[in-house]
């Protein structure tokens, strides 16, 4: 008994961890692509970050609820680690397309195609965590509230990391390490899965 009282334990103390991390990689994503964006394209399009955060997070939450074969309880928190880490090579590839694709206030065929491509591409790693929080919420259970409060503590914490990580690595910089954050992350929660 006392065995399984501290696998259970150290098992919420790494979903903890696992979720603090992701959710605060997630929200320094956000915060950060909207000062990429207001550098590479026009401040107007730099705020539309937050559609592509909301839309990530919904699109996650549905596909669990949609696909219950798919997100078996006994899957969730693997699941959510090898989302969670996948992350980081999506934003690695959301700002090479943002910043390979430059825009202009003309409304032509080709902008357009620029915007919906960085649209896309940039909505990516906001899915993936969006799935990640949402799978590790699910497994939760009981611990919910616990899990909950890392979730945001870990978005807080992630927001006011950003203003030191931009000054001593740049906007690009800080993207990257915000994405392997969440790899980071996402190995807690592939541990904290573990039988």
């Amino acid at each position: 008994l006392t065995r399984m009282t501290m696998a259970a334990g150290t098992r919420l103390r790494l979903m903890s961890a696992g979720i603090a991390l992701t959710s605060g990689a997630s929200l320094a994503l956000s915060l950060l692509f909207s000062r990429l964006f207001s550098v590479t394209m026009y401040y107007h399009f730099a705020f539309f970050i937050v559609s592509l955060a909301l839309l990530g997070i919904a699109i996650g939450g549905v596909a669990v609820y949609v696909l219950p074969k798919v997100f078996r309880p006994s899957r969730l928190l693997p699941m959510a680690g090898v989302v969670a880490a996948l992350v980081a090579p999506l934003t690695l590839f959301a700002v090479d397309v943002a910043v390979s694709n430059p825009m202009s206030v003309a409304l032509e065929g080709d902008n357009v195609g620029r915007l919906l491509e960085i649209y896309f591409a940039t909505a990516l790693p906001f899915f993936a965590s969006g799935l990640a929080v949402t799978l590790v919420m699910s497994a939760a259970k009981s611990d919910i509230g616990r899990i909950y409060a890392f979730d945001l503590g870990g978005a807080a914490l992630g927001c006011l990391a950003i203003i030191p990580l931009i000054a001593s690595v740049g906007g690009p910089g800080a993207l990257a390490i915000a994405g392997a954050i969440s790899a980071v992350g996402g190995v807690f929660l592939c541990l904290a899965g573990r039988d």
